[in-house]
């Protein structure tokens, strides 16, 4: 379930398995509210994608709000380290190339693009204050450059594709 919400969610590793509590999640486990973080412009609320709430719903079911979400084998909280060690594990099961949280918050950033999602909103979601960071830490500029230029394309192609007009 972790290595799935760093995928779906572009977390960076210590704002999903280190710092989350059960009281982090709300609207019924629709969201995700990342309150502490490195910067002012982290602090958000992330929508959980459905296959993810039920899950994470019966994950932390009847647990106290102070609780953990992601525990260690012990029932601990999880440290940066063991998240790491945890997600590599999980990509060694399933046959992927082994890579830490990092670079699925990487993924997360790149299929956004990918998918002509703004540059500001896919800062914003990363937890960054413009789109510049995300830009030069996350998003192989080609790729955006792509996304943009579909994005351009669709938009003057929109009305002749609904009408058949040229």
């Amino acid at each position: 379930m972790l290595t799935l919400g760093y995928l779906y969610l572009g977390t960076r590793n210590t704002e999903l398995a280190h710092r989350r509590t059960v009281r982090d999640l709300d609207d019924n486990g629709s969201l995700l509210v990342i309150r502490k973080t490195k910067s002012k412009a982290g602090v958000r609320t992330l929508r959980i994608p459905d296959a993810l709430s039920e899950i994470l719903r019966s994950m932390v079911d009847g647990r106290d709000g102070d609780a953990p979400i992601f525990t260690d084998s012990n029932g601990n909280r999880m440290g940066p380290d063991c998240a790491r060690k945890h997600v590599r594990r999980v990509c060694k099961l399933a046959g992927v190339p082994v890579m830490p949280p990092q670079a699925l918050r990487r993924t997360w950033s790149s299929l956004a693009t990918d998918a002509s999602v703004a540059g500001l909103a896919v800062a914003a979601h990363l937890g960054h204050g413009s789109a510049r960071v995300a830009e030069q830490s996350y998003i192989d500029r080609d790729t955006a450059t792509a996304a943009q230029g579909e994005r351009v394309h669709n938009v003057i192609r929109g009305p002749w594709k609904q009408t058949g007009k040229h």
